[in-house]
């Protein structure tokens, strides 16, 4: 084993005392997990395919408007207002649509709804009015961490320019045979000789 002598800044000092102090073997900081690091994601939305996944949420869209609508009731006043019109029927929302006996569409006939379309069809909502998109929530990394609790500081912090953050736990991964946890060790060991080191003093 080869020994040298390196020159540390006072904060990087704290912090390899601290990464030492807090993520030794079998530290509740290390979240079951070997030689972690600590991940800060943000939530992102994703247009999925409906026939492959569930999506989490429906939007719709109004390219005339460039307007997305979170309900289909937004949409139908949405597309009133576009016209310049009142809604010639009580807008009520889907499940009531659906669930009644006799439902008398904006062009004064019976529909039967048995679906969005049938719903939004019966209220004159043409079909090329709007897009519909099936969105699936999703992370990505923000930030990446060594300590736990820095990695939970930086969601506090830059909270406000994430969407829905959460810290999240990974491991080198299965068989990874390279330069990882060399590197993760030597910061670690360094870290623990400071400590033992202070505490002999």
């Amino acid at each position: 084993m080869r020994e040298i002598t390196i020159r540390l800044t006072k904060e990087q000092e704290r912090y390899l005392k601290e990464f030492a102090s807090k993520h030794y073997s079998g530290s509740d900081d290390n979240l079951c997990t070997s030689q972690p690091l600590h991940l800060v994601e943000t939530q992102i939305e994703r247009v999925i395919d409906p026939d492959h996944q569930d999506p989490d949420k429906v939007i719709y869209f109004v390219p005339d408007s460039y307007q997305d609508y979170e309900t289909m009731q937004e949409l139908i006043e949405a597309y009133y207002e576009h016209q310049g019109e009142e809604c010639p029927i009580e807008i009520v929302d889907y499940d009531t649509a659906y669930d009644a006996d006799e439902f008398i569409g904006a062009d004064g006939e019976e529909w039967v709804i048995t679906d969005e379309d049938d719903y939004l069809l019966a209220y004159g909502i043409p079909e090329d009015f709007y897009y519909k998109r099936n969105i699936c929530f999703d992370y990505k990394t923000a930030a990446v961490f060594f300590i736990l609790d820095e990695a939970r500081k930086y969601k506090e912090y830059q909270g406000h320019n994430l969407t829905n953050p959460r810290t999240y736990t990974i491991g080198a991964g299965y068989a990874n045979h390279g330069e990882y946890h060399h590197f993760w060790e030597l910061l670690f060991g360094i870290g623990k000789q400071l400590n033992e080191e202070e505490e002999t003093k």
